[in-house]
């Protein structure tokens, strides 16, 4: 009886100081195990019904009530969080937004067909990025309401990432080929090699090379990391002989990107890719969409 009144109140408990740590570290761990983006709030429900058994099995009912009452707060607060925090990332906002740059004022441009600024005088110039950062099954999503709604866009694929390997990805970026996407490389050698300059830049151009052999790209973005900067090695590339240029070179009007979700809806209740709509003819706009938090 006590090791079930243990695992049951333990096992809440680590549910809800796991969830807090998600929430903290942007619901990064969400698509590292396995994804589990739909179901938090079904998992703080049964960590407080785990929770008040537990403290059934092992106290007074009038301590099962008053702790357990506490238990099912945090459970509404954390469920509360999550709910705030997803309705900016539905799926639904997304083709929303597809569908509004579907327009004739809008042409949506690849990366690699412009980087040496050409861009239309007569549109409103949209380069629609995504950097793949963990999830591949969610890129991979995205890239299927994209191809529905006759939309294409550049997807940026790690090396070394946590959760997919190359390898894995490989299939994903020769369809993305195939269909007429861009596709370029997040690096991540800096971070990977542990800030060791030399071999990071030397692992970037075997990265790159391995990337170009699926399909042509001579494009790049850094991969984020709390502690080793990425881009700090980008000025000590020989970028000229390796024909390749970061998408934060590329000269833009605006630059919209949901990454992290604090601001992703404001407090009118606006969310932040509609900011597309009060472009001007002419214009580029450059707009960043991470796919692992959409759902």
């Amino acid at each position: 009886m006590w090791i079930l009144t243990l695992l049951l109140i333990g096992g809440s408990l680590c549910i809800w100081i796991f969830t807090a740590i998600t929430f903290q570290k942007q619901l990064r761990f969400a698509t590292l195990l396995f994804d589990l983006l739909p179901f938090y709030p079904l998992i703080e429900v049964v960590a407080a019904i785990s929770f008040t058994i537990g403290l059934h099995l092992w106290l007074p009912l009038e301590y099962v009530i008053f702790f357990g009452c506490i238990g099912w707060v945090i459970a509404l607060l954390l469920m509360h969080q999550f709910i705030k925090w997803g309705r900016g990332y539905r799926l639904d906002q997304y083709r929303m937004f597809l569908h509004t740059i579907k327009d004739d004022r809008f042409e949506i441009v690849l990366f690699n067909d412009h980087l040496h600024g050409e861009f239309s005088k007569n549109k409103v110039n949209v380069l629609l990025r995504h950097d793949v950062d963990i999830s591949l099954s969610r890129a991979r999503k995205m890239y299927e309401i994209e191809k529905e709604q006759g939309i294409k866009s550049t997807y940026f694929f790690r090396m070394h990432a946590e959760k997919y390997s190359y390898n894995e990805a490989k299939s994903l970026i020769a369809q993305l080929v195939n269909d007429g996407y861009g596709i370029g490389l997040h690096y991540d050698e800096l971070s990977f090699t542990r800030g060791n300059k030399e071999k990071a830049i030397a692992l970037f151009k075997e990265d790159l090379s391995e990337l170009r052999k699926i399909g042509t790209t001579h494009i790049v973005c850094a991969h984020g990391h709390s502690k080793y900067k990425n881009r700090a090695m980008w000025e000590e590339l020989d970028r000229e002989s390796l024909q390749v240029w970061s998408a934060y070179d590329i000269i833009h009007d605006l630059y919209i990107s949901e990454a992290g979700g604090k601001r992703i809806v404001d407090s009118e209740g606006k969310h932040i890719l509609q900011k597309i709509e009060e472009t001007t003819i002419g214009q580029v706009i450059q707009v960043l969409i991470h796919p692992d938090w959409w759902f």
